[in-house]
């Protein structure tokens, strides 16, 4: 039975990620909504983890406090359409900041790495490391003068990664790595 369904659930998670794939700005705009529920869902689990244990254990009025907090901000950001569209630019420019930083870090241990490694194998290849540091920061400066190219990559992405679990659902299906 687990192996029918993993076939079935893997074909349904490659429908999807193809989908993905076709509309990837659409599946973007839908990541303030998604992180809303999964904010819902973390918080109701962390409550009726509260119930279930000691609640005279040290610390556990934290898990209680989380497990609301989490609750009520899923569901202001499931229920408001703006603070969607607000958690969407925010994942686009800490992306661009995430590129712009590794380009920076890249040069900096391109560099290191030249002072420290000298003629040694290593250190003769230290300028790889700076050119690929020097174009991450231009491609940061790209994402940066165009956000959409951010919000399509990133639900490209999402949907190579959804297609990809597809199929190793299926193959754990079809090789019997599930039991029956």
């Amino acid at each position: 039975m687990l192996t029918i369904l993993s076939i079935i659930f893997g074909v349904m998670l490659i429908g999807g990620g193809v989908s993905c794939l076709i509309l990837p700005e659409l599946t973007f705009m839908t990541l303030g909504y998604i992180i809303g529920a999964v904010m819902v869902l973390d918080g109701i689990g962390m409550i009726i983890a509260w119930l279930q244990r000691d609640r005279s254990r040290e610390g556990s009025g934290f898990v209680l406090a989380g497990g609301i907090i989490s609750l009520l901000l899923g569901i202001v950001l499931v229920g408001n359409g703006f603070l969607q569209l607000a958690m969407d630019n925010f994942i686009v420019y800490m992306s661009i900041a995430w590129l712009f930083i590794e380009g920076i870090l890249r040069i900096v241990l391109a560099f290191r790495i030249k002072s420290v490694g000298g003629n040694t194998e290593l250190g003769r290849d230290w300028w790889i490391g700076l050119i690929l540091g020097i174009l991450t920061i231009i491609c940061a400066i790209i994402c940066l003068c165009n956000p959409g190219v951010v919000v399509h990559i990133i639900g490209v992405m999402i949907g190579i990664g959804i297609i990809i679990n597809g199929v190793d659902l299926i193959h754990f299906g079809i090789t019997g790595w599930l039991p029956d």
